[in-house]
């Protein structure tokens, strides 16, 4: 029983605890700094998704074409031409379980700058190396859809020099920069996802930004869980018996 103990205070358990605390009350307090960033972050590209869709050229025009920050998630229209010869498939793209491609042509807008259109998803031959015969028009053409980033280049192809070694047509991810000098001319710094609305739209997944806040919240109560954890542990061990206390 409690009344039967005695609290001892014990230097040492004391340190060790009270550096615990410390350190898991930090890193607690840091996840939630992050809800709070990672919330605005939300609502800032929610904001942007909500804005009226605008011509990419009056965009550039602003000076803003460059900065991706601020063009990300903007919904676009844009005029221009393919640029046919260097359309690529994007491989090894899973959708509803089936392995597919996704198609992605350079657009030279009618202010000189190129933008890379990812047209949408279609779904791989059951022979490797069999491309989808699919035909992007060579005549001037006007789209809308949503500017993203582009997918970060996969850690387990981190080696390859570039992006187009298995076959011609065929990348296994995006990269701008070689796309640039492929073209021989500069790539705006983020991709025109086709709305799925556009008629030249193959199977459309939109990109939605996900600032998973939910995660730092689970964090952040797993860190301040710790610390109560840690509490209870040295109340239990700075606890003495009387007797326990009178023997020593």
């Amino acid at each position: 029983m409690i009344n039967n103990k005695r609290f001892v205070f014990r230097p040492f358990l004391t340190l060790f605890c009270g550096l615990l605390i410390v350190v898991f009350l930090f890193l607690g307090t840091w996840q939630c700094l992050r809800v709070i960033e990672k919330e605005t972050l939300q609502q800032s590209y929610d904001s942007k998704q909500r804005m009226p869709e605008q011509p990419l050229s009056d965009l550039i025009q602003q000076g803003i074409g460059g900065n991706d920050e601020m063009m990300v998630y903007r919904k676009v229209s844009a005029s221009g031409t393919f640029e046919i010869d260097d359309a690529f498939y994007v491989d090894n793209v899973i959708l509803d379980g089936k392995p597919g491609y996704l198609l992605h042509v350079p657009l030279r807008l009618e202010t000189g700058q190129v933008v890379l259109v990812n047209r949408g998803w279609v779904v791989a031959d059951k022979t490797r190396g069999v491309l989808p015969d699919i035909v992007s028009s060579s005549l001037p053409v006007q789209v809308r859809g949503t500017l993203v980033a582009p997918r970060s280049k996969p850690v387990m192809l981190s080696d390859l020099p570039r992006p187009d070694l298995e076959q011609e047509g065929l990348w296994f991810y995006v990269d701008l920069e070689y796309l640039s000098h492929r073209l021989g001319t500069t790539v705006l710094p983020l991709v025109l996802e086709l709305s799925p609305e556009d008629a030249l739209a193959l199977r459309v997944n939109p990109t939605q930004f996900d600032a998973k806040v939910g995660m730092h919240i689970g964090y952040a109560i797993q860190w301040y869980v710790f610390v109560l954890f840690v509490l209870m542990g040295y109340v239990s061990m700075s606890l003495r018996s009387k007797n326990q206390q009178s023997s020593e």
